[in-house]
């Protein structure tokens, strides 16, 4: 079966959109990992393929610091030169 057999056929199995099942089945049918942030689709825990490089937690006190930011006002003006 080839990649695009399977993509089509992991997109009805998972609900995919294409491009999600077309790189799930090269490195399927391939036999390689998939390194994605996409944890929506590509959960770890149910496809032993996929591996997140990283994750992106805020800052500490980031919240905070932008709460009491103004907002910008308007009326500013972007000059060419």
């Amino acid at each position: 079966m080839g990649a695009a057999d399977l993509a089509a056929e992991l997109r009805h199995a998972h609900g995919w959109r294409m491009p999600n099942a077309f790189q799930a089945a090269v490195a399927l049918r391939h036999e390689l990992r998939l390194a994605t942030r996409i944890t929506k689709d590509f959960n770890p825990d149910l496809h032993p393929f996929v591996v997140v490089p990283y994750t992106v937690t805020p800052r500490r006190g980031a919240a905070e610091r932008d709460r009491g930011r103004r907002r910008q006002e308007p009326g500013w003006r972007l000059r060419r030169g």
